[in-house]
């Protein structure tokens, strides 16, 4: 929100270091590598968020949501 990319990136890479069991910061960075334009990378954290979640919950939609956005990313480019 504060274009801040460079601290955003090194916040939610700690936060993924404290808590690898946890998908909301794999989603967090997956919707960072999406405005860094680090599109794979961020399809991986998008996947490794899925991987982490029970289906149906809302975290399965807002992975999705990412996801669709960092694929239709990846496309164009």
């Amino acid at each position: 929100m504060t274009v801040d990319l460079e601290g955003a990136e090194r916040d939610l890479n700690r936060a993924v270091k404290m808590s690898k069991r946890r998908p909301e910061a794999y989603i967090h960075r997956a919707w960072l590598r999406l405005d860094q334009n680090s599109i794979e990378e961020g399809i991986e954290d998008a996947i490794r968020a899925r991987e982490l979640i029970n289906p149906g919950g809302k975290l399965e939609a807002d992975i999705c949501e990412i996801l669709d956005l960092l694929h239709g990313a990846q496309a164009k480019s």
